[in-house]
Protein backbone atom coordinates (compact mmCIF):
# COMPACT_ATOMS: atom_id res chain seq x y z
CA UNK A 1 0.00 0.00 0.00
CA UNK A 2 1.31 3.93 -0.78
CA UNK A 3 0.21 6.72 0.58
CA UNK A 4 -1.24 9.18 -1.78
CA UNK A 5 -0.55 12.19 -1.20
CA UNK A 6 -3.57 15.10 -0.07
CA UNK A 7 -5.04 15.99 -2.39
CA UNK A 8 -6.89 19.60 -1.25
CA UNK A 9 -5.79 22.72 0.74
CA UNK A 10 -8.54 23.70 3.64
CA UNK A 11 -9.67 26.90 1.70
CA UNK A 12 -10.29 25.27 -1.90
CA UNK A 13 -12.70 22.42 -0.94
CA UNK A 14 -14.43 23.43 -4.31
CA UNK A 15 -11.48 22.52 -6.42
CA UNK A 16 -11.38 18.78 -4.99
CA UNK A 17 -14.93 18.47 -4.53
CA UNK A 18 -16.96 20.57 -6.75
CA UNK A 19 -20.10 18.16 -6.87
CA UNK A 20 -23.63 20.34 -5.68
CA UNK A 21 -25.00 19.28 -2.05
CA UNK A 22 -26.61 21.32 0.34
CA UNK A 23 -24.64 24.76 1.28
CA UNK A 24 -24.99 24.07 4.72
CA UNK A 25 -23.30 20.37 4.45
CA UNK A 26 -20.14 22.12 2.44
CA UNK A 27 -19.90 24.90 4.64
CA UNK A 28 -19.53 21.91 7.46
CA UNK A 29 -17.27 20.19 5.69
CA UNK A 30 -14.69 23.01 5.40
CA UNK A 31 -15.35 24.16 8.98
CA UNK A 32 -14.69 20.63 10.51
CA UNK A 33 -11.91 20.09 8.01
CA UNK A 34 -10.07 23.51 9.54
CA UNK A 35 -11.33 22.20 13.04
CA UNK A 36 -9.79 18.80 13.53
CA UNK A 37 -6.32 20.33 12.22
CA UNK A 38 -6.02 22.58 15.05
CA UNK A 39 -5.51 19.17 17.20
CA UNK A 40 -4.42 16.40 14.74
CA UNK A 41 -3.29 15.77 12.15
CA UNK A 42 -4.02 13.62 9.33
CA UNK A 43 -2.46 10.33 7.63
CA UNK A 44 -4.75 9.84 4.59
CA UNK A 45 -3.89 6.70 2.23
CA UNK A 46 -5.23 5.58 -0.91
CA UNK A 47 -7.77 8.37 -1.56
CA UNK A 48 -8.05 7.57 -5.86
CA UNK A 49 -9.87 4.20 -4.25
CA UNK A 50 -12.45 6.31 -3.98
CA UNK A 51 -15.15 6.63 -7.38
CA UNK A 52 -15.32 9.93 -8.75
CA UNK A 53 -18.82 9.48 -9.54
CA UNK A 54 -21.60 6.89 -9.75
CA UNK A 55 -22.95 5.17 -6.78
CA UNK A 56 -20.93 3.26 -4.52
CA UNK A 57 -21.32 1.88 -0.82
CA UNK A 58 -18.58 2.67 1.89
CA UNK A 59 -17.64 0.44 4.65
CA UNK A 60 -16.02 1.86 7.88
CA UNK A 61 -14.76 0.14 10.50
CA UNK A 62 -16.46 1.83 13.68
CA UNK A 63 -14.46 2.30 17.01
CA UNK A 64 -15.82 5.70 18.29
CA UNK A 65 -18.96 7.76 18.09
CA UNK A 66 -16.72 10.77 16.38
CA UNK A 67 -16.41 8.40 13.69
CA UNK A 68 -18.85 9.90 11.37
CA UNK A 69 -16.58 13.22 11.86
CA UNK A 70 -13.21 11.70 10.61
CA UNK A 71 -14.62 9.16 8.21
CA UNK A 72 -16.94 12.07 6.59
CA UNK A 73 -13.75 14.88 6.76
CA UNK A 74 -11.60 12.12 4.65
CA UNK A 75 -14.76 11.49 1.59
CA UNK A 76 -15.32 14.71 1.47
CA UNK A 77 -12.29 15.71 0.73
CA UNK A 78 -11.39 12.98 -1.51
CA UNK A 79 -14.28 14.09 -3.94
CA UNK A 80 -17.64 12.88 -2.63
CA UNK A 81 -20.14 13.87 -0.03
CA UNK A 82 -21.12 11.01 1.82
CA UNK A 83 -24.96 9.82 3.26
CA UNK A 84 -24.68 8.14 6.33
CA UNK A 85 -26.83 5.33 7.58
CA UNK A 86 -27.01 6.82 10.88
CA UNK A 87 -29.68 5.40 14.12
CA UNK A 88 -32.90 7.36 13.89
CA UNK A 89 -32.41 8.53 17.40
CA UNK A 90 -30.31 10.88 15.74
CA UNK A 91 -33.25 12.74 14.01
CA UNK A 92 -35.50 13.21 17.44
CA UNK A 93 -33.00 15.98 18.61
CA UNK A 94 -33.50 19.59 17.10
CA UNK A 95 -29.81 20.09 16.28
CA UNK A 96 -28.71 16.73 15.77
CA UNK A 97 -32.19 16.58 13.53
CA UNK A 98 -30.86 19.83 11.47
CA UNK A 99 -27.36 18.42 10.84
CA UNK A 100 -28.96 14.51 9.97
CA UNK A 101 -31.30 17.12 7.62
CA UNK A 102 -28.19 18.86 6.12
CA UNK A 103 -26.46 16.18 5.41
CA UNK A 104 -28.94 13.51 3.42
CA UNK A 105 -28.60 11.15 6.69
CA UNK A 106 -30.78 8.04 5.74
CA UNK A 107 -31.96 6.98 9.28
CA UNK A 108 -32.00 3.45 10.64
CA UNK A 109 -34.39 2.26 13.28
CA UNK A 110 -31.50 -0.64 14.70
CA UNK A 111 -33.38 -3.28 16.98
CA UNK A 112 -36.90 -2.83 15.46
CA UNK A 113 -38.13 -4.75 12.43
CA UNK A 114 -38.52 -1.48 10.67
CA UNK A 115 -34.46 -1.62 10.57
CA UNK A 116 -34.90 -3.32 6.88
CA UNK A 117 -37.08 -1.07 5.52
CA UNK A 118 -33.78 1.61 6.07
CA UNK A 119 -32.49 -0.15 2.93
CA UNK A 120 -35.13 1.12 0.63
CA UNK A 121 -34.39 4.89 0.80
CA UNK A 122 -30.44 4.15 1.09
CA UNK A 123 -31.14 1.74 -2.19
CA UNK A 124 -32.60 4.91 -3.96
CA UNK A 125 -30.10 7.22 -2.80
CA UNK A 126 -27.64 4.63 -5.37
CA UNK A 127 -29.78 4.79 -7.37
CA UNK A 128 -29.08 8.74 -7.97
CA UNK A 129 -25.54 7.94 -7.50
CA UNK A 130 -24.39 9.04 -4.19
CA UNK A 131 -21.87 7.59 -1.47
CA UNK A 132 -23.97 5.48 1.35
CA UNK A 133 -21.84 4.98 4.08
CA UNK A 134 -22.86 2.05 5.96
CA UNK A 135 -20.91 0.60 9.10
CA UNK A 136 -21.49 -2.91 8.81
CA UNK A 137 -20.87 -3.75 12.33
CA UNK A 138 -24.13 -1.73 13.47
CA UNK A 139 -22.47 0.06 16.43
CA UNK A 140 -19.36 0.90 17.78
CA UNK A 141 -17.12 -2.27 17.83
CA UNK A 142 -17.13 -4.29 21.35
CA UNK A 143 -14.11 -6.05 20.80
CA UNK A 144 -11.91 -5.45 23.59
CA UNK A 145 -8.84 -4.44 21.47
CA UNK A 146 -11.08 -2.33 19.24
CA UNK A 147 -11.02 -4.66 16.13
CA UNK A 148 -13.78 -5.20 14.20
CA UNK A 149 -16.32 -7.50 15.30
CA UNK A 150 -18.86 -9.80 13.52
CA UNK A 151 -20.52 -7.50 10.56
CA UNK A 152 -24.29 -7.24 9.63
CA UNK A 153 -25.99 -8.27 6.64
CA UNK A 154 -27.30 -4.99 5.97
CA UNK A 155 -24.50 -3.71 3.65
CA UNK A 156 -24.46 -6.75 2.22
CA UNK A 157 -27.60 -6.84 0.85
CA UNK A 158 -27.78 -3.41 -0.50
CA UNK A 159 -24.80 -3.92 -2.82
CA UNK A 160 -26.02 -7.54 -3.73
CA UNK A 161 -29.46 -5.54 -4.46
CA UNK A 162 -28.26 -2.60 -6.59
CA UNK A 163 -24.86 -4.12 -7.75
CA UNK A 164 -22.68 -1.08 -6.52
CA UNK A 165 -19.26 -1.06 -5.61
CA UNK A 166 -18.28 -2.19 -2.07
CA UNK A 167 -15.60 -0.18 -1.09
CA UNK A 168 -13.88 -1.14 2.33
CA UNK A 169 -12.59 1.85 4.94
CA UNK A 170 -10.01 0.87 7.06
CA UNK A 171 -9.92 4.06 9.96
CA UNK A 172 -7.95 4.56 13.15
CA UNK A 173 -7.95 7.22 15.46
CA UNK A 174 -11.09 8.62 16.23
CA UNK A 175 -11.29 6.57 19.57
CA UNK A 176 -8.98 9.26 21.53
CA UNK A 177 -11.16 11.91 20.93
CA UNK A 178 -14.10 10.05 22.18
CA UNK A 179 -13.74 6.68 23.73
CA UNK A 180 -16.13 3.33 22.92
CA UNK A 181 -19.00 2.82 25.50
CA UNK A 182 -17.17 5.03 28.00
CA UNK A 183 -15.17 2.36 29.34
CA UNK A 184 -12.25 4.48 27.99
CA UNK A 185 -11.08 8.02 28.83
CA UNK A 186 -10.07 10.43 25.86
CA UNK A 187 -6.58 10.73 25.45
CA UNK A 188 -5.27 14.54 25.25
CA UNK A 189 -2.64 15.25 23.07
CA UNK A 190 -2.45 15.66 18.65
CA UNK A 191 -4.38 12.95 17.25
CA UNK A 192 -3.41 10.99 14.04
CA UNK A 193 -6.62 10.96 12.19
CA UNK A 194 -5.26 7.77 9.78
CA UNK A 195 -7.85 6.34 6.78
CA UNK A 196 -7.20 4.09 3.77
CA UNK A 197 -9.61 2.87 1.50
CA UNK A 198 -9.21 -0.78 -0.42
CA UNK A 199 -10.45 -2.51 -3.90
CA UNK A 200 -13.93 -2.73 -3.95
CA UNK A 201 -14.85 -6.46 -2.78
CA UNK A 202 -15.57 -9.10 -5.26
CA UNK A 203 -18.80 -10.17 -4.82
CA UNK A 204 -19.59 -11.00 -8.35
CA UNK A 205 -20.19 -14.90 -7.71
CA UNK A 206 -22.79 -14.37 -5.44
CA UNK A 207 -26.58 -14.85 -6.11
CA UNK A 208 -28.14 -11.23 -6.32
CA UNK A 209 -31.79 -12.19 -6.81
CA UNK A 210 -33.13 -12.89 -3.48
CA UNK A 211 -30.01 -14.38 -2.06
CA UNK A 212 -30.35 -16.84 0.58
CA UNK A 213 -28.86 -16.45 4.60
CA UNK A 214 -25.34 -18.18 3.66
CA UNK A 215 -25.03 -15.67 0.76
CA UNK A 216 -25.27 -12.95 2.39
CA UNK A 217 -23.28 -14.41 5.38
CA UNK A 218 -20.22 -14.93 2.88
CA UNK A 219 -20.86 -11.38 1.36
CA UNK A 220 -20.44 -10.22 5.48
CA UNK A 221 -17.65 -11.84 5.90
CA UNK A 222 -15.46 -10.75 2.62
CA UNK A 223 -16.80 -7.60 3.48
CA UNK A 224 -15.15 -7.64 7.11
CA UNK A 225 -12.52 -9.81 6.41
CA UNK A 226 -11.34 -6.57 3.90
CA UNK A 227 -12.05 -3.83 6.33
CA UNK A 228 -9.97 -5.80 9.41
CA UNK A 229 -6.99 -6.18 6.84
CA UNK A 230 -6.81 -2.33 6.34
CA UNK A 231 -7.58 -1.94 10.00
CA UNK A 232 -4.50 -4.26 10.66
CA UNK A 233 -1.71 -2.03 7.89
CA UNK A 234 -2.67 1.40 10.05
CA UNK A 235 -2.22 -0.15 13.17
CA UNK A 236 1.08 -2.18 12.06
CA UNK A 237 0.16 -4.95 13.88
CA UNK A 238 -1.24 -8.49 12.75
CA UNK A 239 -5.16 -8.82 13.39
CA UNK A 240 -6.94 -11.56 15.35
CA UNK A 241 -7.30 -14.82 14.12
CA UNK A 242 -11.05 -14.66 15.19
CA UNK A 243 -13.62 -12.04 15.48
CA UNK A 244 -15.68 -10.77 18.50
CA UNK A 245 -19.41 -11.56 18.83
CA UNK A 246 -21.38 -9.26 20.05
CA UNK A 247 -24.15 -11.78 20.40
CA UNK A 248 -21.73 -14.61 22.32
CA UNK A 249 -19.26 -11.75 24.19
CA UNK A 250 -16.31 -13.21 22.72
CA UNK A 251 -14.19 -13.82 19.72
CA UNK A 252 -15.47 -16.74 17.77
CA UNK A 253 -13.33 -18.34 14.37
CA UNK A 254 -14.22 -16.86 11.54
CA UNK A 255 -15.35 -19.63 9.73
CA UNK A 256 -18.53 -19.50 12.84
CA UNK A 257 -19.91 -16.53 11.74
CA UNK A 258 -23.26 -15.94 11.64
CA UNK A 259 -24.02 -12.29 10.90
CA UNK A 260 -27.00 -11.11 12.13
CA UNK A 261 -29.51 -8.66 10.16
Amino acid sequence: MTESQPKRRAWRLSTVNPNPVNPIYRLSGWGVHLGLGLFGHRRWLNQDKLPASGPVIVCPNHVSRFDPVAVGDYLIWSGRWPRFMAKVELNRHRLSRWIFKASGCIPVDRGSLRAVDSLEPARLALEQGDCVVVYPEGSETWDPDLWPMTGRTGAARLALATGAPVVPMGQWGSQRVYPPHRLRRAQFGRVSFQATLGDPVDLSDLRRDQPDHETLALATTRIMDAITGLVATLRQEPAPDQRYDRRARRRLPLAAEDPTD
